[in-house]
């Protein structure tokens, strides 16, 4: 009730009709009402594992370099967390990057991502020359 008497008090100037801004107030409690009485559900903050690389390197690199990126996994591994390649006989390479360290096998993609955009920031300093790199010789 007193909520109705404020929003009466507010609506009275600018309708100039008491009996309009009471109509008006009782749809706005109306509404409110309905509103608090809709059970609310909780969001769902998401998963690591839900982010697609490609987007997050597009997100995250100028669009050059991520292109060179894209280019790069998408002839290492194909994109495929899971990949495990065999370099040099025995040695095997694991994850979107083709890493050498196992453990990298475990991360989700965008993790594998990251670490090796930062064996290439250390090794060579930009996707598009480990690109360049990987055209040449075959590898990075």
């Amino acid at each position: 009730m007193k909520l109705t008497r404020v929003v009466l008090y507010r609506l009275e100037p600018f309708r100039g009709s008491l009996r309009a801004a009471s109509r008006r107030a009782r749809g706005v409690a109306f509404v409110i009402g309905i509103s608090l009485s809709i059970p609310m559900q909780v969001a769902d903050s998401g998963s690591i594992d839900a982010i697609q690389p490609k987007p997050y390197i597009r997100s995250i690199l100028p669009k050059s370099q991520a292109l060179c990126l894209i280019k790069l996994y998408g002839k290492e591994s194909a994109f495929n967390r899971l990949a495990i390649g065999n370099r040099e006989g025995s040695i095997q390479a694991y994850g979107i990057p083709q890493l050498k360290n196992p453990s990298i096998a475990y991360l989700s993609a965008v993790e594998q991502v990251d670490a090796g955009i930062d064996y290439i920031r250390h090794r060579y300093g930009t996707p598009c020359r480990a690109y360049t790199h990987y055209i040449h010789r075959g590898w990075h």
